[in-house]
C-alpha cells in the first residue's frame, strides 16, 4: 500500500511539474501584449541572430532571445533575415517577428537637392522624423 501511494505521489508531482514547465515554455512563444502599438526596428547588415534576439528583447518585442534563436534555427530562417528597417509590434508572436524579418524592408525615399554640401545633407536627414538610424555605439 505504501509503495502505491508513494508511486501515485511521485507521478502526481511529475505530472504537475511537466504541466508547469509546458505552460512556462508556451508563454515565451506568445506575444508580449495584445496592444498593437508599432515601432521601428533596424537590423544592421551582418548582425547575427543572437544579437538580433537580444535587441528584440531589449526593445520589448519578445520575452527571451533564446526563443527567437530557437525559432530561427528550427524554421531555417537564419540565412534569410535581411538587413534594414522593419515595423514590428509587441502583439506579434516571436515566430511572426522572425518571418517578418525575412520579408524585405521598408523603403524610404528621400530627395536631395543638387549642390547641397555634406553638412546640409546631414542636417536634412536629421530633420526627417520618419528616418531612424541604428547607433552602433549604443
Amino acid at each position: 500500500m505504501k509503495k502505491t501511494s508513494l508511486f501515485l505521489g511521485l507521478l502526481s508531482g511529475a505530472v504537475l511539474l511537466a504541466v508547469t514547465a509546458i505552460g512556462i515554455v508556451w508563454s515565451y512563444f506568445q506575444p508580449i501584449t495584445a496592444e498593437s502599438s508599432e515601432q521601428s526596428f533596424v537590423v544592421p547588415k551582418g548582425q547575427g541572430v543572437n544579437i538580433i534576439g537580444q535587441r528584440l528583447t531589449e526593445a520589448g518585442l519578445i520575452k527571451h532571445p533564446l526563443v527567437f534563436r530557437y525559432i530561427v534555427t528550427t524554421q531555417g530562417l537564419g540565412e534569410k533575415i535581411q538587413a534594414g528597417s522593419f515595423t514590428l509590434s509587441p502583439s506579434m508572436t516571436p515566430s511572426e517577428i522572425a518571418v517578418r524579418l525575412t520579408q524585405g524592408t521598408e523603403d524610404v525615399w528621400i530627395t536631395l537637392l543638387e549642390g547641397w554640401r555634406a553638412e546640409e545633407i546631414a542636417e536634412y536627414l536629421d530633420s526627417q522624423e520618419e528616418l531612424t538610424f541604428y547607433d552602433k555605439e549604443a
